[in-house]
């Protein structure tokens, strides 16, 4: 185990996001359906997972770090699956809190003869209600005012958790007890974020994001968007994940601007990669590591997620071997 991995054991990250559960229906397809020209699927396996914000907080578990969760879910079926699913991985639930008539979240995913089929998503996007976020508001004030916190991620996946006005507030509380923020953002509240450490987006929402046609082949052009964002919202860090291109990132005090390739992988599912990368990057700035050294772990930490199937936790063992064989 590397002497990162000692000193972040203990340490106390809230991620607060949308959650969701990821089903997995998994079997061999032999023959199409005499209904319409599509295969048709014989289940042998159901596997349901914690994902979203969830699997942020099992990757910081599988990290040694002490990870909460806040969140909100529906008061149905598929909600007392997601609280049972946290229960058996041992984390607590007191930040959850159940809005009625609300849908939980869940994506399946249908897998046939290993590849993936289709996927059905149950969801509900709207906002959620006044009273609603009322009560988690308060479970992180009190949280926060409780214990100490080191780290608050907000995990956006524009599900409805998240909002101008929730974001400003929790920022709010979370500067005056001096925690560091990281989010991992999507397009509706892409520009809600001024004034967090770390900003973490994808190629893909970057572009949505601020309307820049981004190519990965112009470092010129991607280090400028990156250095006007950070400037007009008062970011630390813009992190830019480019997929098989590796990772930039670009540092606002110093002006500084990195990017590294990707390490040769055989990809077998980018899904659920962000929520790792997020996880260790946000332990490697509150470690206060240099750029190049966060661009490692990042890419390693990523890379691992990316070469097992579905959203996966990736731990502080595979991270370290994979440093000792590398070694970085």
């Amino acid at each position: 185990m590397t002497d990162f991995f000692e000193k972040i054991a203990g340490c106390k990250v809230f991620v607060v996001g949308d959650v969701m559960i990821d089903a997995y229906l998994t079997g061999e397809v032999h023959r199409v359906s005499p209904e319409a020209p599509v295969p048709v699927l014989e289940v042998q396996k159901r596997d349901y997972r914690l994902g979203g914000a969830a699997n942020v907080v099992l990757n910081l578990k599988a990290m040694n770090v002490k990870p909460v969760l806040f969140s909100v879910i529906g008061d149905d079926e598929k909600g007392d699956l997601f609280l049972t699913l946290m229960q058996q991985e041992g984390f607590e639930v007191k930040g959850i809190v159940r809005e009625k008539k609300r849908q939980t979240t869940i994506k399946y995913r249908m897998i046939g003869n290993g590849m993936q089929m289709l996927r059905v998503d149950e969801e509900d996007t709207r906002q959620i209600q006044a009273g609603t976020a009322s009560r988690l508001l308060n479970n992180i004030k009190k949280e926060l005012s409780a214990e100490k916190c080191n780290i608050l991620i907000f995990e956006d996946y524009d599900k409805g958790v998240l909002y101008k006005e929730m974001i400003k507030n929790i920022l709010h509380e979370s500067k005056s007890h001096g925690v560091m923020t990281a989010v991992d953002p999507k397009k509706r509240n892409f520009n809600h974020y001024r004034g967090v450490t770390l900003f973490k987006p994808n190629l893909k929402e970057m572009r949505e994001g601020t309307g820049v046609p981004l190519d990965i082949r112009d470092q010129t052009g991607l280090q400028t968007c990156m250095a006007t964002f950070a400037k007009q919202h008062d970011i630390d860090y813009v992190m830019l994940t480019l997929s098989e291109n590796g990772i930039a990132v670009y540092d606002r005090l110093a002006g500084a601007f990195v990017h590294q390739p990707a390490y040769k992988r055989a990809i077998r599912d980018v899904s659920g990669a962000g929520d790792t990368v997020i996880a260790i990057t946000s332990l490697c700035l509150y470690q206060q590591m240099m750029l190049k050294e966060i661009l490692r772990y990042a890419n390693i930490a990523g890379g691992l997620a990316c070469e097992q199937v579905g959203a996966v936790s990736v731990s502080a063992q595979q991270i370290a071997k994979e440093l000792s064989i590398r070694k970085l």
